[in-house]
């Protein structure tokens, strides 16, 4: 999380992972207490803070299931998963066959997008996208915040456009690691006055 972001930066975080960054919304915990207590705020509003927010990641745990359908519909459009449990800000495109496919995205934070395969061991796979109205390639688009079309040109892999660039991107095995390896701690290197 450190690496791929700035100090100011927000972090949608119910379980303590990003121990340095701000929360995306001020109610951080979702426990059932909460829940209960704050349902108007947890059935409207807390979408509307994670928008205002434009968290880079989601760390994705059990509790967060139980929140109102209209959150986990906001994480399942505006986020994908980066490694195990986190997830960051982006979008996919569906692989296509003879048929162009169109989506519709809402961009919540402009920036510079990075445009790859969806699947890492895929990277001399060919995405061709169109993004209101431009082609392009793997490459890097400028979005602005706001609803864009992207239409996947036949024959293109499934693609992804996020503010992180491919290497941040962990293949996502069952199985092969227990922890996600962007919770890994470095202690800073000491500092010379």
């Amino acid at each position: 999380i450190e690496a791929f972001s700035d100090d100011d930066d927000a972090v949608i975080d119910n379980a303590g992972g990003a121990l340095f960054r701000h929360h995306g919304s001020y109610y951080f915990h979702h426990g059932k207490a909460h829940r209960r207590m704050f349902s108007a705020y947890f059935a409207g509003e807390l979408v509307e803070d994670y928008r205002r927010s434009r968290a880079l990641f989601w760390i994705s745990d059990y509790r967060l299931g139980k929140l109102p359908r209209e959150v986990l519909v906001f994480w399942r459009r505006h986020y994908v998963r980066a490694d195990l449990n986190l997830y960051t800000l982006g979008f996919t495109t569906p692989q296509t066959s003879d048929a162009p496919v169109e989506i519709e995205i809402d961009v919540i934070r402009a920036g510079d997008y990075h445009v790859h395969p969806a699947i890492p061991a895929a990277g001399a796979a060919r995405g061709r996208l169109v993004v209101d109205g431009r082609e392009i390639g793997p490459e890097t688009v400028y979005l602005e915040e706001g609803r864009h079309r992207v239409t996947a040109l036949p024959h293109s892999a499934a693609m992804l456009l996020s503010l992180l660039p491919p290497e941040a991107f962990e293949p996502w095995v069952y199985g092969t690691r227990h922890h996600t390896r962007l919770f890994e701690f470095e202690e800073p290197a000491a500092r010379v006055p």
